[in-house]
């Protein structure tokens, strides 16, 4: 017998050492049994300053063939598709076209469900309709069965094999339970609808009461397996802890079906489960899935969701055999449930010990993992393992770099952390674990000075540190004991009546600093706050000081005083304190162009201020009631005449002519169509300026004599372009009292010419209409306002009123009269205002006349006046109405006589036609394209593409009646989504395509168009996403400021791919106004050189200048190579020297023009649109705030809600992002913003 067995053996060894390599390998990715790994690893710097430790370990069991057992405690959940589909079997494809309705179900007084039977299959479809209107609100009937034929249906198989599959789980003692789930749909939205739910049975050691439910379950309807799998998530969830954690759960998926009302939802979350299945998977359950005769597609999502679908997970059964292939897999699947090995773990007794390098690093309290115990000497850390983890477990803890330790390669550990455990054969095992090194830049600090003298915004002043290093605090030692403290770049730190003592660490603190002290050794920011007493001035004294300020700031931004005095005096209370004009100590000395010294004011609003014609003065003041510390505040005014006087006291009269000229009262013309004379208003006295009485004359002033051009005669004087003929012109008793007057003497073509009256009779009509073929009459009134200036958008446009009357017209008509011009009434004398660009809003009146539906839309007429006369050539009329600006060939108001009803059978249908939007790339489906439908190359309507991609159209009967067959009928793409290309085709439209009253019918016939994404320059960064864009120090990011051309070329220049910047780096340039110490004079430099950027001259840049749409279109098609193909076109840019720039960066998908065709090349761009766009060349596209991160950096004047917000969190953080589908991304973890003050002087 020992004979045989020795033989046997050595036998059996000589055949496995003939085994192929590949036959003793373990499973790729997989240790082999009883191998222990541990890892060490060292995160990158954290945005606080530290790094994160992680210890892994893991160790493959071993099996123990011994102890192979029956699993009780198992808890299952069977789920069914019960669809119409499963009514059909698997076989020959079914193309029958007759199908018979086998029962109804009515809901309530509303619609009905019918269930409808193929005769030669057996699948079944539905169809809505409802109880009051009998037309069908969706139906999945097709136009022929797509089921299949074959002996056993595919529902009875389900069922019958689904009871042979409980009888294996719920074998006699074996404590198992299972849960079934039939379902179907029945909200045509999807989602967790409960009503989806057919048949429910809740986990049951019971057999019968298995078999009860299975035999309840039928085949009707759609497939929603996201209600399906929440159930079956909820059965195995609801379980209480303790059986979460001893007892196993499974998930048995059958389906025939993709998801949706007819298989057309596998994309969307609300109907595929994709949702649930992350969280079956996510708490430890196993999946399997069987799929019944589906396609390749359907197939690989059903393989998708499985647990394990290279393992045995997976199935699809589409053999007419099929009932015996699902009978054979769920056997197969239940030996698995019901019986496993025994396993021993890797390894026992674990400890992994680990030591931190505290030479270099110190331990951040309470940073460590709860499985971790750290010594108290914050050098030790074990971690107290026990058994080694199949799966892999970490711990982690966070060191932090110890003050001025920099360098490359600096170890993390004092030597090799040390894991040591018993293995599975009861052997000592030990694994040591290298230190993993960091690089340590040096660390920079900051010393912030603030004012702390209760102004706001807070005046602030940083030094930046090397750590480790000393600095010397600011001031000088002669500033304390005064009111004032100077820092660098002449900041002031002020607070008059008080006196600077010295700095202290916080607001209310005491002075820790005096100006010249060192602090040393620096690890930290610093915050010093100054330091004020006025203890040294008594209770009843008060001092008076005086603020020059500085003329030379633009209106609006903070004043930085240049200069400030205290009048040496101190005053008791209520005293009067004369303000010192005539004191050589507190003269001002004006350095601004053109700017007077007016005088004192205690009004701080003229800080900053240069006060013009026209603009109110404040109080000037002789003495100041002293009931506290004052000041005053220097006044400055312009003298743009240079006569010596401020403008804002004089007054300025301009005399002109129109269509003629000014003459010396003989035959000599002068040069100038314009006279300007001035006058003083005020006049000085003493310190102050009173006004002039009596008021002056124009006396000599008016001019002598005119004469008008050949064929023009004299229509009168006028004043201040009104339309009225002044009785008696200007003379020379005229008196001037207001600070600008303009006289104007106009001549006029003795023929009439085309005025704004003409534009109003020729294009406004009214349309009245009766829907039931009645006669009514009613009165409507249209009220028009002209504005100045070109067509949409315009703000802040000046209101301009022909004759200064407001433009009204009223007519009587009857629902039988043909459409009718409104007649406004004409003015006698000149009806059009001076050159230049008009429009005219027409709005209709709604005075509450009954059963007449009112026109709401305001029509929109743009027109140029020239040489006198409206250019008839050159009219654009179009109507504003719900957001939408569209073309139009007149102004018809259209109303119509409803009479008293609230009946729905008087409602007109609506016809629809859908666009899908969907990615060239990888066919998800876009939002926020918006298409136009065309009529014989005229607007009829606009849609803009939803989150499902579909843009709708919807045309009432009214309007649909009148296309025709013949009519050109079309669709384009009017503007494409962020980071998209527009596509350039014209989609062909037959009046048949749209479908009557059911938009679902006409998104299942919806054509489908493309855009391809976006490309980015080659020499433009576009894999890292750091900020380019940096806020101001009062904590703003100012979205709606202009942005100016210094600011756009450093933003691109930054842009840049650092092998290009590096490569092509200049720090000189041919511009006399860049400096080379101008902080951005290396970027204009470089970009110059690369060509990117180009000057106003060959030695002029103008970098304060705001930049141009035109000019930032230009830089954007500099970076690309390719030339315009053409065909993209904005009705502004036709000749502008930017045209070819605008119309290749639009064909690239980088810019857009606006609703209106136009682009405006020449108007200036914000910050907010500055960042859209160039994100928009990157490709830096965030969807939604989901798609940030709480850490980022905030902005007060950038909120969640704003058109710009996105763009602008895109632009000023630094972050690492994942792709999403689409062009989309999202963050995924924050970055340290890059350092740009390398580049700047």
């Amino acid at each position: 017998m020992k004979r045989r067995f020795w033989a046997g053996l050595l036998f059996f060894v000589m055949l496995w050492s003939l085994l192929p390599a590949s036959a003793l390998a373990t499973e790729e990715g997989t240790p082999e049994p009883g191998k222990v790994t541990a890892t060490k690893t060292a995160s990158t710097l954290n945005s606080d300053g530290t790094y994160t430790i992680t210890l892994t370990v893991q160790g493959n069991p071993v099996e123990d063939k011994e102890t192979t057992t029956t699993s009780a405690n198992a808890d299952v959940v069977l789920v069914v598709d019960n669809s119409g589909s499963m009514a059909s079997s698997v076989g020959e494809k079914c193309t029958a076209t007759e199908f018979t309705k086998v029962r109804d179900y009515k809901f309530l007084l509303f619609w009905t469900w019918e269930t409808y039977k193929c005769a030669e299959c057996g699948a079944t479809y539905f169809k809505i309709v409802g109880n009051l209107t009998h037309d069908t609100w969706y139906t999945n009937i097709p136009k022929q069965c797509t089921g299949e034929k074959g002996v056993t249906p595919r529902i009875d198989a389900a069922k019958n094999v689904g009871k042979e599959f409980a009888k294996s789980i719920l074998e006699e003692n074996s404590g198992n339970r299972l849960a079934v789930i039939g379902f179907a749909h029945s909200d045509r939205d999807g989602g967790t609808d409960p009503d989806a739910i057919k048949v429910s049975q809740d986990l049951t050691n019971n057999l019968t009461t298995v078999n009860g439910a299975l035999d309840k379950m039928d085949a009707d309807g759609g497939t929603n397996y996201t209600a399906a799998l929440q159930k079956a998530y909820d059965f195995l969830n609801d379980r209480t802890q303790e059986e979460k954690t001893s007892r196993p759960g499974y998930v048995i998926f059958i389906s025939d079906g993709t998801p949706g009302l007819s298989g057309d939802s596998q994309d969307d979350t609300e109907w595929n489960g994709a949702d649930q299945v992350k969280s079956i998977k996510k708490d430890g359950y196993t999946l399997y899935t069987v799929g019944i005769a589906l396609d390749n597609t359907a197939a690989d999502y059903l393989k998708s969701m499985a647990s394990d679908a290279q393992n045995d997970h997976f199935i699809n059964v589409t053999d007419t055999n099929y009932d015996q292939q699902l009978s054979t897999i769920l056997k197969q699947w239940a030996v698995k449930i019901t019986e496993t090995t025994k396993k021993k773990p890797a390894g026992t007794n674990a400890t992994l010990v680990d030591l931190i390098n505290t030479d270099k690093f110190d331990y951040v309290d309470g940073s460590a993992s709860e499985n971790l115990k750290v010594e108290e000497d914050n050098k030790t850390v074990t971690w107290t393992i026990d058994k080694i983890p199949e799966k892999p477990e970490s711990a982690t803890f966070q060191i932090k770099a110890k003050a001025g330790v920099y360098g490359k390669d600096i170890p993390t550990n004092d030597g090799d952390a040390t894991l040591t455990y018993i293995d599975a054969k009861e052997k000592t095992g030990e694994i040591k674990l290298p230190s993993p090194k960091v690089d340590i830049e040096n660390q920079q600090y900051t010393v912030t000075y603030h004012a702390n003298n209760g102004v706001t915004p807070e005046v602030t002043y940083t030094d930046t540190v090397t750590a480790g290093s000393s600095t010397t605090v600011r001031g000088a030692a002669a500033d304390v004991g005064t009111f004032s403290v100077t820092l660098p770049n002449d900041i002031p730190f002020e607070y008059p009546g008080k006196e600077f003592k010295g700095w202290a660490e916080t607001p209310d603190g005491a002075v820790k600093y005096a100006p010249g002290d060192k602090i040393s050794n620096i690890v930290t920011n610093y915050n010093l706050y100054a330091v004020w007493d006025d203890s040294a001035v008594t209770e009843t004294k008060y001092q008076l000081v005086y603020f020059a300020g500085s003329s030379g700031f633009l209106p609006g931004e903070t004043a930085q005083y240049a200069t400030s005095k205290a009048d040496p005096k101190m005053y008791d209370k209520g005293a009067k304190a004369p303000v010192k004009y005539d004191d050589a100590d507190f003269a001002i000395t004006v350095t601004a162009d053109q700017t007077l010294f007016i005088g004192w004011t205690e009004d701080s609003e003229s800080v900053g201020k240069i006060y013009k014609l026209r603009d109110e003065v404040p109080t000037l003041e002789t003495e100041v009631e002293m009931t506290g510390d004052k000041a005053v505040y220097a006044v400055y005014g312009e003298d743009a005449n240079e006569d010596g006087t401020p403008d804002v006291y004089q007054a300025k009269v301009t005399y002109e002519v129109v269509n003629g000229w000014w003459t010396d009262n003989g035959t000599t013309v002068l040069p100038n169509k314009e006279i300007v004379a001035w006058f003083n208003l005020y006049q000085k006295v003493g310190n102050t300026w009173k006004i002039v009485t009596p008021a002056p004359k124009l006396g000599d002033t008016v001019p002598k004599g005119r004469s008008g051009q050949p064929g023009y005669t004299g229509a009168g004087w006028f004043m201040d372009k009104s339309k009225t003929v002044m009785e008696n012109g200007p003379d020379s008793t005229t008196q001037v009292t207001k600070p600008e007057t303009l006289y104007t003497f106009k001549y006029e073509d003795a023929t009439h010419k085309y005025d704004v009256y003409d534009v109003l009779n020729s294009l406004v009509y009214k349309d009245f209409q009766s829907r039931y073929g009645e006669n009514t009459t009613a009165e409507f009134t249209v009220t028009a306002t002209m504005r100045a200036g070109t067509l949409l958008p315009l703000p802040d446009t000046e209101e301009v009123k022909p004759e200064g009357t407001e433009i009204t017209g009223k007519v009587s008509i009857s629902t039988k009269d043909q459409p009718k011009a409104f007649v406004f009434e004409r003015p006698l004398g000149y009806m059009n205002p001076e050159d230049g660009d008009y429009f005219v809003e027409v709005t209709e009146t709604d005075d509450g006349t009954a059963n007449v539906t009112f026109d709401h839309r305001t029509f929109r007429i743009a027109f140029c006046i020239k040489d006198g006369a409206v250019d008839q050539k050159n009219i654009q009329i179009s109507y504003f109405a719900d957001n939408e600006l569209t073309p139009a060939e007149n102004a018809t108001f259209v109303n119509t006589y409803t009479k008293k009803t609230t009946s729905r059978d008087d409602d007109s249908d609506t016809y629809y036609y859908v666009v899908k939007k969907v990615d060239a790339q990888d066919g998800h489906v876009l939002k926020d394209a918006k298409f136009g439908l065309y009529v014989d190359d005229k607007q009829i309507a606009t849609a803009i593409s939803s989150s499902e991609g579909y843009a709708r159209f919807s045309l009432d009967e009214r309007v649909y009646n009148k296309l025709d067959k013949s009519d050109d009928l079309y669709v384009m793409e009017l503007t494409a989504p962020d980071g998209y290309v527009k596509s350039s085709r014209k989609y062909d439209v037959s009046v048949n395509d749209f479908v009557k009253s059911n938009v679902i019918g006409a998104e299942k016939q919806a054509i489908t168009v493309t855009n391809s994404r976006s490309s980015t320059p080659d020499r433009l960064n576009d894999e890292e996403h750091f900020a380019y864009v940096i806020g101001y120090k009062d904590g703003n990011v100012r979205p709606y400021g202009l942005i100016s051309r210094a600011e756009t070329t450093t933003i691109f220049f930054r842009l840049l791919k650092d092998s290009v910047r590096d490569g092509n780096l200049l720090t000189s340039n041919t511009y006399t106004d860049v400096a080379d110490n101008y902080w951005a004079n290396t970027a204009i430099s470089t970009m110059t050189g690369l060509g990117i950027v180009q000057g106003r001259t060959a030695t002029t840049f103008d970098p304060y200048a705001p930049i141009t749409r035109a000019q930032f279109a230009a830089i954007c098609a500099r970076f690309d190579d390719g030339k315009t193909q053409g065909g993209q076109t904005f009705t502004d840019i036709q000749g502008h020297w930017a045209q070819a720039y605008i119309e290749r960066a639009a064909e690239l998908g980088w810019i857009k023009g606006f609703e209106d065709g136009t682009f405006r090349p020449d108007t200036y761009i914000t910050r907010a649109q500055a960042m859209t766009m160039i994100n928009r060349v990157l490709n830096r596209i965030p969807e939604d705030a989901d798609d940030l991160l709480s850490n980022m950096n905030v902005w007060p004047d950038c909120n969640p809600g704003d058109w710009f917000y996105l763009a602008v969190q895109e632009a000023t953080n630094s972050h690492d992002y994942k792709h999403k589908a689409g062009n989309y991304e999202t963050w995924s973890s924050m970055n340290k913003d890059p350092d740009w003050t390398r580049y700047e002087n």
